[in-house]
């Protein structure tokens, strides 16, 4: 179990959120969403090559088009990869990573840019019920992908209700800034149990994950839930002021490769396995990386400054 008595932002954490991959069945409509309404350009392109394929369970996809986006920061992160024959999968109808989080400094503002947009709205503005300073909205992209997007008044966060919560969150510095959580939809069974799951990240990122029972309506209202039912979650801190979340459910299909958010990428300060492998394309080509696969399915890539280490 995780002690009430450790502070889980007293372990230092030795990874940042860095980048997704989306697998997408028309890149150039959701490359024109990016642009038209989330102020995102084309930064690079590349080919997606048969190892890395086959690292993601897909090898029939080797040779497709690879398409990288960036912010108004000029900061590369998601990555699109055309996809052939991926099934769609309704959000948190399967385990696996469900939403990308990007921190906006007006959150009406860009609901009303998405409300005259092709993608579907899930929510309009609201405080978060964790914390009056986050208000937040969701939409979901062409391919089932959720995105959560969340203007943050204060730059961390608690709520009196949960003092054992707590959050390093950034402020925008643009109407839509930076990527800066991902969720995780968890799947527990007798085999995987909420503490193994948990301890899975604490191991792989060096933080122990906060737990709390909060309410999530666009959970509730994609699972056909009472809206007032809560989710069982836990954060995860990491480097940079960005975080995982991982939203567990009973019995959830395990994670296949499926149209949507196929990735998150980190940056990692840990020592380079020697079994790492380079990077092919986008902003880290030439570093090295490992890939892991979370409890439920969900793929996990770390990025290394260094050489890997020699046997």
């Amino acid at each position: 179990m995780f002690a009430s008595h450790v502070n889980p932002l007293s372990m230092k954490a030795h990874s940042k959120l860095a980048y997704a991959y989306l697998f997408v069945e028309d890149a150039a409509r959701t490359i024109d969403f990016w642009e038209n309404y989330l102020d995102h350009c084309v930064s690079s392109t590349a080919k997606f090559s048969a190892p890395e394929a086959k690292r993601l369970g897909v090898p029939h996809l080797k040779g497709e088009a690879i398409t990288w986006l960036e912010n108004q920061a000029r900061k590369e992160w998601l990555c699109l990869i055309q996809t052939t024959g991926l099934p769609k999968k309704a959000p948190f109808h399967q385990a696996g990573w469900a939403a990308l989080e990007l921190n906006v400094s007006n959150c009406e503002t860009v609901y009303k840019r998405l409300a005259s947009s092709p993608v579907r709205i899930l929510g309009k503005p609201t405080p978060l019920a964790l914390s009056e300073d986050i208000i937040a909205m969701q939409a979901c992209g062409f391919d089932d992908e959720l995105l959560y997007l969340t203007e943050i008044k204060a730059a961390t966060s608690t709520n009196e209700q949960h003092n054992e919560l707590a959050f390093e969150l950034p402020k925008a510095n643009k109407l839509v800034d930076d990527f800066f959580i991902a969720v995780c939809a968890s799947s527990l069974s007798k085999q995987n149990t909420r503490d193994a799951n948990l301890n899975f990240y604490t191991d792989l990122l060096g933080r122990v994950p906060q737990r709390v029972d909060t309410v999530i309506s666009v959970v509730n209202q994609s699972l056909d839930r009472k809206a007032g039912a809560n989710i069982s979650i836990a954060t995860i801190q990491l480097q940079a002021n960005t975080l995982i979340e991982v939203d567990d459910f009973e019995n959830l299909d395990h994670y296949s490769p499926r149209r949507g958010i196929a990735l998150v990428g980190l940056i990692s300060s840990k020592p380079t396995p020697h079994d790492a492998y380079l990077i092919e394309h986008g902003p880290y080509t030439a570093k090295y990386g490992s890939l892991h696969r979370g409890p439920s399915g969900e793929l996990i890539e770390q990025i290394y400054e260094n050489k890997p280490l020699e046997l």
